[in-house]
């Protein structure tokens, strides 16, 4: 079953972007007491931090031979 590991990788890397693009931002957005310009920079703050992160983890497991 050689397809099993490779999966499992794919969902974890799928699982953080979702997470980390979806659902981490809109509990943000969701969030009661800022104004909504506050909250629309707060939540592209958010999503590009989470983005970025991803990227830069994936390119570092990709040269050490993880990925």
């Amino acid at each position: 079953m050689t397809w099993i590991r490779p999966s499992s990788k794919g969902l974890v890397i799928v699982a953080y972007f979702f997470v980390a693009t979806v659902w981490i931002p809109d509990r943000v957005a969701r969030s009661q007491g800022l104004p909504n310009e506050a909250k629309d920079m707060l939540v592209v703050l958010v999503w590009a931090t989470g983005l970025a992160l991803g990227m830069w983890l994936l390119r570092r497991a990709q040269r050490r031979g993880m990925i």
